[in-house]
């Protein structure tokens, strides 16, 4: 005997662009991007801080690219633009995650993508960047970085109030993040899960054999 199933709704389409198919691959999941400034050094501190909360929030970590030091500089030359302004062959470098850190490591402790799906996943839009504390007064400070990631942002927020911060952290599914946190990482043991990468660390071993024939050494950082 055949029963009759009545009108059961048709099952969803799955999907089948390559776009739908990460759309819903990440269907339900948020996102917290790391902006960063300064030099590479600042940036790394600025990433632990994104790190921890991307841990503490349950969000996937989107994995950022470095840009080298290249502050703005006013010319005195004859000729020069009166405004401050960046090296020209500075400001094209940049440089991908992995050219620094370890990001099959770091995976085991929080969950990532990388920089090109997260950017097809938005079409290169962010829905709010947060700089809690008023330290950048609008996104302005972040345009390098933003133009090398490929990402835009037109909502951005630097409220002091920790009550409206959570709110709007917890509404924004594609966050943009800064923070200046000098604690963070050793607070949270953060650095634990942050290796140099395999390129890091054979250009090291290679450097260290050049240099000391592979004998023991003691290394110092002073200031």
């Amino acid at each position: 005997a055949v029963q009759r199933l009545g009108n059961r709704p048709a099952a969803a389409p799955l999907p089948s662009s390559p776009g739908d198919k990460l759309r819903h691959k990440y269907r339900s999941r948020k996102f917290l991007f790391p902006l960063l400034d300064q030099g590479p050094n600042n940036q790394y501190l600025q990433f632990r801080v994104a790190l921890a909360l991307a841990k503490a929030l349950n969000r996937t970590l989107v994995l950022p690219l470095w840009l080298p030091h290249n502050p703005k500089f006013r010319h005195l030359h004859p000729g020069a633009p009166p405004e401050p302004s960046r090296d020209r062959e500075t400001d094209a470098l940049a440089f991908p995650f992995a050219s620094t850190f370890d990001a099959a490591l770091l995976s085991r402790f929080v969950r990532t993508v990388n920089l090109p799906t997260f950017r097809n996943l938005t079409e290169g839009r962010l829905d709010l960047c947060l700089c809690p504390g008023g330290t950048h007064p609008d996104a302005s400070g972040f345009e390098p970085y933003l133009r090398h990631s490929g990402l835009s942002c037109a909502n951005f927020s630097s409220t002091s109030d920790e009550r409206r911060e959570r709110a709007l952290t917890s509404s924004a599914r594609f966050l943009g993040y800064h923070l200046f946190d000098h604690e963070a990482g050793m607070r949270d043991k953060i650095f634990s899960h942050l290796r140099p990468s395999p390129r890091v660390l054979a250009l090291a071993d290679e450097v260290t054999a050049e240099l000391f024939n592979r004998t023991q050494y003691v290394g110092a950082h002073i200031r």
